[in-house]
């Protein structure tokens, strides 16, 4: 990751090459790295137990990377997985979302894993989302943070056991089912 001596904005980030993946957080740019295998596969097992139950019940959306989430005009990102509400709908355009999703998850790496505990929650609490998901890929444990009234809370650590959230009535995500191998 490097970041610019100057405030960016969305105009910027559009202009930004499609070869690679970015997000601006307080005008600041961010490279960010290709996800590796272990990501995407993990990735793909959370987009597979969110989505067929969001859908069936008619909760909301699902989504997951690349897609752009739009806080302010200086505040750009790319969560692995988002989850809208049904209720808060309006938020969801065609080129982004533009407002803070319900529900983010970021799948940590050893690279990231800094940035996404610290300056993405910081950003992720100060817009608004109201459960931020880590998935640690080393340690292979979520940990869970619930927006309170000054920002998030301490972080819920599992490491096995069916996690659930209140946002998304009778989901049960399996942590066996979230850190299986294909």
């Amino acid at each position: 990751m490097f970041n610019t001596q100057v405030r960016l904005t969305y105009e910027d980030y559009v202009e930004l090459p499609d070869d690679r993946r970015y997000e601006i957080i307080d005008g600041e740019l961010y490279e960010m790295t290709a996800p590796t295998v272990r990501h995407q596969a993990l990735l793909g097992n959370l987009f597979i137990i969110f989505k067929p139950h969001v859908r069936r019940h008619g909760l909301g959306s699902v989504y997951m990377s690349p897609i752009d989430v739009i806080f302010a005009e200086n505040d750009i990102v790319q969560p692995d997985l988002i989850f809208v509400a049904e209720a808060r709908r309006g938020i969801i355009r065609d080129h982004a979302i533009v407002g803070a999703p319900d529900l983010v998850i970021e799948i940590l790496s050893p690279s990231t894993a800094a940035h996404d505990r610290n300056r993405k929650a910081d950003l992720y609490a100060r817009y608004g989302v109201a459960e931020y998901w880590m998935v640690d890929t080393e340690t292979e444990t979520i940990e869970i943070r619930r927006l309170g009234d000054t920002g998030y809370g301490p972080a819920e650590i599992h490491d096995s056991g069916i996690l659930s959230t209140t946002l998304i009535p009778g989901l049960e995500v399996r942590l066996g089912d979230v850190f299986a191998q294909d």
